[in-house]
């Protein structure tokens, strides 16, 4: 390719100023992941949660002042067995008002967190969850009404494993960190001085610095046969299509609501803002892989911005799988099924709901007000809500569950597979909706849009599940 002479100059001014540039070096640089710690009850002791500011390297050398739990930029990992009663005694050491969720857990709202269960200064807040769901990963973030955006950028967010004894998880890998691994994906702003901003914009906020477990580009070495991956999108707004660089299959386990019917092999799978999934890698002796995602742009496409935010990625490596010459276990066939997903028959008398994710923030019309219930529905009742968006954007509902039905008119996609909380929708999606927690009027549960900055401007409504 030959550059002009108008290039060249562009060019030459940007080594100048390479110095300045740290996240486009630091990008090219291999980082061992950080494996967040594990933190797990054992006979019925709480489990301790402070939220407080930390010291975080992103860049090597280089230590940020951010937010995160028990010292570190974002959370540990909890795993929590099912049919147990887990308390979590979560302390707020942060100079102002926080409110927390665990999103994928089937718990009543009066316990989940939000809006009504909101930490003052050095303040508790200590629910005790009844474990009652199948295996499956969940995260737990700040939920803080017009903040949560900001809060979850700054750190506050984690992964929760829910495990059981069902026979099928013996299939997979369990080994957290060595064969079980973490992959929490986000992405940053940084500015010329390595400092970590925020600054959304109208359609919600993306950065060109992308991070797994609040590194760049890192590397894991782990052993031969299957590595199961839990991805997480913590990411604000960003969604993700992800794919092996061989362009080689892999197998997607579970959805964000647990096991699916069957494995299904793939080449990529796309992750909306807080989508969970879990996935299966073959590895062999000897081999190395990385799971990379779109939008990388390389250095020519910077040329003209140097000093502008952009808001295409300038790496697209999210975690590097290595195992060792010397590694000698094989990865097992996996059954043609799991298990049988419990399919809603169709109902002639199903209620249908339209719900409209307004631009720039609204649903059907109205912003959020925690003193108005907009949907009443009775436990174990099922629905169709037919979402419809202005703007592409991730939508979730807190004390359902749902099957994708259709989207945009077509048949659902290998993303869509299984009971999920979480979906990306870009037009319109149909919803079957199952209801199965209990909410009141003083402790709704909240539906809307999971890309993080709409839902602080308002779009997200309150929803009442009861008996009667």
């Amino acid at each position: 390719m030959s550059l002009s002479r108008r290039q060249l100059l562009k060019a030459f001014g940007l080594s100048c100023i390479s110095g300045l540039l740290p996240v486009k070096s630091y990008a090219k640089q291999n980082s061992s992941l950080p494996i967040p710690p594990l933190l797990e009850s054992t006979r019925g002791q709480p489990l301790f949660l402070s939220l407080q500011r930390c010291q975080w390297q992103f860049f090597p050398g280089e230590h940020l002042t951010v937010w995160g739990f028990n010292g570190l930029y974002l959370g540990p990992t909890i795993r929590i067995n099912r049919g147990d009663y887990t308390k979590i005694i979560c302390s707020n050491q942060l100079d102002q008002p926080i409110s927390l969720t665990f999103s994928g857990l089937n718990v009543p709202a009066s316990i989940i967190g939000n809006v009504n269960r909101i930490m003052t200064p050095q303040s508790d807040w200590s629910p005790v969850f009844p474990i009652r769901q199948p295996a499956t990963t969940c995260w737990y973030h700040a939920s803080t009404p017009g903040l949560m955006g900001k809060q979850v950028y700054n750190g506050l967010a984690g992964m929760c494993i829910i495990s059981d004894d069902d026979p099928i998880q013996q299939l997979f890998p369990q080994n957290y960190g060595i064969d079980d691994i973490p992959v929490i994906i986000q992405d940053k702003h940084f500015t010329f001085t390595n400092e970590l901003v925020y600054n959304p914009e109208d359609e919600g906020f993306t950065g060109e610095a992308l991070l797994t477990n609040g590194v760049f580009n890192p590397h894991i070495t782990v052993p031969a046969g299957w590595v199961r991956l839990r991805l997480l999108n913590a990411s604000n707004a960003r969604r993700y299509k992800l794919k092996l660089n061989t362009n080689e299959a892999f197998v997607i386990i579970a959805s964000d609501q647990g096991i699916l019917e069957k494995p299904l092999i793939v080449d990529q799978v796309s992750l909306a803002p807080g989508e969970r999934r879990e996935i299966l890698i073959k590895m062999i002796a000897n081999k190395q892989v990385s799971l990379i995602t779109n939008n990388q742009v390389m250095l020519m496409g910077r040329l003209g911005i140097p000093f502008e935010r952009s808001n295409k990625l300038i790496s697209n490596k999210v975690i590097t799988l290595i195992t060792l010459a010397n590694s000698n276990r094989v990865a097992e066939p996996l059954p043609a099924a799991f298990h049988k997903i419990h399919a809603l028959p169709e109902f002639t008398n199903v209620r249908t709901r339209v719900i409209k994710l307004n631009y720039p923030a609204a649903i059907n019309g109205a912003v959020w007000d925690n003193k108005r219930i907009d949907i009443k529905v009775k436990i174990g009742s099922i629905e169709t809500w037919i979402i419809q968006a202005e703007k592409p954007q991730s939508f979730y509902i807190q004390g359902a569950i749902f099957l994708v039905k259709s989207r945009n008119g077509n048949l659902p996609t290998a993303d869509d597979a299984g009971w999920k909380d979480t979906v990306w929708v870009n037009g319109q999606i149909e919803l079957l909706v199952r209801f199965i927690q209990f909410s009141t009027e003083k402790y709704p549960f909240l539906f809307g849009s999971q890309t993080l900055e709409y839902a602080d401007r308002g779009a997200i409504g309150q929803l009442e599940i009861s008996s009667s």
